[in-house]
């Protein structure tokens, strides 16, 4: 394993979702992409990530394609909900 980057976030490797992976994520570093439906430039933060691969048990080798208000408005127009939402529907 190589050296964390100054500039990186450490990853619990034992709160990510079972994989057959021999790339684990070790670390999560701000990641900047662009939106497959506007085209839209973006940031995907480490934090954001850390959240997705350790809170959300997201597949390890996912990456974000879409931007919020894009990711909203296919939730919208498909009648899917967050994983935030289903979430907080559990606590109530």
């Amino acid at each position: 394993m190589s050296v964390i980057p100054h500039d990186a976030i450490g990853a619990d490797l034992t709160k990510h979702a079972p994989h057959n992976s021999y790339s684990p994520r070790y670390w999560y570093q701000d990641m900047r992409f662009q939106c497959k439906d506007c085209g839209k430039s973006e940031i995907w933060t480490a934090q954001q990530q850390k959240w997705w691969y350790e809170e959300a048990k997201g597949q390890i080798n996912a990456t974000a394609v879409r931007c919020r208000a894009c990711r909203q408005a296919e939730r919208k127009k498909s009648g899917r909900v967050s994983h935030g939402e289903r979430a907080a529907r559990k606590r109530t």
